[in-house]
């Protein structure tokens, strides 16, 4: 069985394994999550907020992550429309050029942290 759960703009889907209780899943937006279920309920844990984020690792990281998560998420949403379209056109330049050469700089400068590498890790190299 498939569920699919929509928080906000996301989409998250995830495959029922019987007498399991806990599923890692992925949202549309390549983000991972867990869910939990105790048979009668599934509860997805998102991961933290960006301004949360900021308390725990280097502000450059934070902005970065904070605004490749909104360009990845521009990035999967469908263009149903011509205006839409244009409307997704417009996000994606605001929130996602220069993001391929920033995420090689902090994956450089940061290439030591081990913590920050596996934030940084589940990036696409190459989106533009």
């Amino acid at each position: 069985m498939t569920i699919s759960i929509i928080i906000g703009m996301v989409t998250i889907s995830l495959s029922a394994v019987p007498n399991a209780r806990a599923y890692p899943v992925t949202a549309t937006n390549g983000t991972a999550h867990s869910a939990q279920s105790n048979g009668r309920k599934v509860q997805v844990t998102m991961p933290r907020k960006p301004q949360s984020i900021a308390r725990t690792i280097p502000a450059d990281v934070a902005r970065f992550i904070e605004r490749r998560e909104r360009c990845d998420h521009f990035r999967g949403e469908d263009p149903y429309n011509s205006d839409r379209a244009k409307f997704l056109a417009l996000k994606m330049v605001e929130t996602c050029q220069g993001t391929d050469v920033e995420l090689a700089g902090l994956r450089a400068k940061h290439r030591n942290n081990h913590k920050l590498m596996a934030r940084l890790y589940p990036f696409d190299d190459r989106i533009e």
